[in-house]
């Protein structure tokens, strides 16, 4: 009985563990994006897969990115990140992860907000919808606010039979 406790502890940890390093203690960005790292030194070292110009001046920019480092965890990220950029400035940074289950959406939601809580401490906001089936969840650190959504309404992918549910993930300087 001892040898099973011990077990489920060691696996604990080690979930906890795996998620914390995907999102850094409360950095400046995430990873290799710095807040304030200049457009031409980022886009220049990634393959730019769409631009959309926002109304407020900002322009995102949806790069190629591999980011496998939670996959043995059975959190699958898009194979995407979109950068945000204002006055050729980096000034957000959003990931997308998907489920094929909500229950499975839920779970990976759990193990990143367990992740998240180590890096950057206790919940700042915890907010939702039961009608909308999205809930999500703040963190504000001393340099950097990560927002972390789930989404239980299947997302509408065309001409497919699979339903994907989507967790966002975004983060930006601390005002």
């Amino acid at each position: 009985m001892k040898k099973i406790v011990n077990i489920f502890i060691i696996l604990g940890i080690m979930i906890i563990s795996a998620t914390a390093l995907a999102f850094p203690k409360d950095e400046n960005g995430y990873k290799e994006f710095y807040f304030g790292e200049d457009v031409n030194d980022i886009l220049s070292k990634y393959e730019v897969i769409s631009v959309k110009n926002n109304d407020d001046g900002s322009v995102v920019y949806t790069i190629e990115y591999e980011d496998n480092s939670l996959e043995q965890y059975d959190i699958l990220a898009a194979p995407d990140i979109q950068l945000e950029f204002k006055d050729g400035k980096l000034c957000s940074i959003n990931r997308f992860f998907a489920a094929a289950s909500p229950e499975y959406a839920a779970l990976s939601f759990v193990k990143l907000a367990n992740g998240i809580n180590k890096s950057f401490g206790e919940t700042h906001t915890i907010d939702g919808s039961k009608e909308d089936k999205i809930a999500y969840y703040t963190w504000r650190g001393e340099h950097s606010t990560v927002v972390l959504l789930v989404d239980l309404n299947p997302l509408d992918v065309p001409d497919s039979d699979i339903k994907l549910y989507r967790i966002f993930c975004t983060i930006s300087p601390t005002k």
